[in-house]
């Protein structure tokens, strides 16, 4: 019922329904530029399933502005592999809020850069589980900004000197 070629403009990715771009497959969501990326409603970016959530380019995943990103569900960002994790812009890391950070797996949390570490803010930083904090390796705990230090509880702060008791700096020890 609906085709979606090469040459589909903005306005025919905007006219879809939401089952429709739900029933694209993997294929088909990676075939979408970041131009009809940015052209899906909020609504349609809900609507995606983890499988296209996980199909989609680092490149796609870029091009989504922070209030799109802000709208993923916890699934949907679960379902984001290491390297699209990697591969969001501080700006969209820094637009994540506690609750969203919480969702991410130990494993995304692995693959966070330390230029995205340093983007946390530092009441998002609240929303980080002990578990999460330990997945920290030590270049993730030396590029902590003083004020993201300042603003973890006494319990992330044990999690993470005992997570980094071997290569944390010595003013968090």
């Amino acid at each position: 019922p609906h085709c979606l070629k090469y040459g589909t403009t903005t306005n025919h990715v905007t006219a879809l329904t939401v089952a429709q771009v739900a029933s694209f497959d993997a294929s088909r969501v990676q075939a979408l530029t970041t131009d009809q990326i940015q052209a899906l409603s909020t609504a349609q970016l809900v609507g995606l399933t983890t499988d296209q959530v996980g199909a989609l380019t680092t490149e796609q995943l870029t091009a989504l502005d922070t209030d799109d990103l802000a709208s993923l569900t916890s699934s949907q960002i679960r379902a984001l592999d290491g390297e699209q994790v990697a591969g969001l812009t501080t700006a969209q890391i820094e637009s994540l809020t506690s609750t969203r950070l919480s969702w991410l797996a130990t494993e995304q949390v692995e693959a966070l850069t330390t230029e995205q570490v340093q983007a946390i803010t530092t009441d998002a930083l609240a929303g980080l589980s002990t578990t999460q904090l330990v997945a920290l390796d030590s270049d993730q705990v030396q590029a902590l900004t003083n004020e993201q230090i300042e603003a973890l509880s006494s319990a992330q702060v044990q999690a993470l000197t005992a997570g980094a008791a071997l290569f944390a700096p010595s003013w968090l020890l």
